[in-house]
């Protein structure tokens, strides 16, 4: 923490400095925090809202209830991803890229069981795949039925780097953008939750616990830090649909 107008001796700076790198409080763009300044109804919601859903994925023990549904996705060829089930009769959702040059698709969990996996469609305008397993279903996530919104807070839930069962935070920047550099579909939202390589087709879920994205890609200049992208979950039913799957 280092915000230009607090005394590092002043009373409460520890305080600050414990709540901002919990997550819990921010400064303001000019690089200062005013701490003799009155917290505004937005800044005390903005804290508030990013508490209680630290407090929805820990103590109501939703990631307990999502981390069974989420596996990597091994390819033949080598390459990782990630996929979640989102029916109980064992349909699948990854990215397109994931799955695109491959010809087998394995999947893994933490307890290393490996199930085959059958492709059943990839969508000709979203970076969306379909799978199929025939074993049995350990969870599956709803896909949510309200969109996204600016300043939504999400967790991302994958496999990056083939680390399994990894959880990144953050928040929806901005709820419509495009779905890959330079398109013209924009039914992707920006995040500054981390997503890395392996991340791709991973859900995105809000603090009910269900899927508002599939994580697919993001910005990888080296001058730029979490700026990474979802396909959203209208555009996630929109394909469900077309291949007759009901969620």
């Amino acid at each position: 923490m280092d915000f230009t107008d607090v005394d590092p001796d002043r009373w409460s700076a520890k305080d600050i400095t414990r709540l901002v790198d919990a997550g819990l409080m921010s400064g303001y763009p000019d690089g200062t925090f005013k701490p003799e300044q009155g917290i505004t109804r937005e800044e005390y919601a903005s804290g508030i809202s990013r508490l209680t859903f630290q407090m929805c994925l820990l103590y109501k023990g939703l990631i307990d209830k999502i981390l069974p549904a989420v596996f990597l996705i091994y390819r033949n060829d080598g390459g990782l991803g990630t996929g979640f089930y989102i029916t109980a009769d064992g349909y699948i959702i990854t990215a397109k890229h994931v799955v695109t040059g491959a010809t087998s698709f394995t999947a893994i969990d933490n307890d290393q069981d490996n199930r085959p996996l059958t492709l059943i469609a990839v969508s000709d305008t979203h970076d969306l795949a379909l799978l199929k397993s025939d074993y049995a279903v350990p969870a599956y996530l709803t896909i949510a039925k309200d969109n996204p919104y600016q300043g939504k807070h999400i967790a991302v839930i994958g496999c990056p780097k083939g680390y399994i069962d990894s959880v990144t935070q953050g928040v929806v920047s901005y709820p419509q953008r495009p779905e890959e550099p330079f398109s013209d579909l924009h039914q992707a939202f920006q995040t500054d939750a981390a997503i890395n390589p392996g991340n791709s087709g991973g859900p995105a879920v809000d603090g009910n616990g269900e899927a508002v994205g599939v994580a697919v890609w993001k910005l990888s200049d080296v001058s730029v830090d979490n700026m990474a992208f979802c396909v959203r979950n209208d555009a996630v039913r929109e394909f469900l649909a077309v291949n007759g799957v009901t969620v």
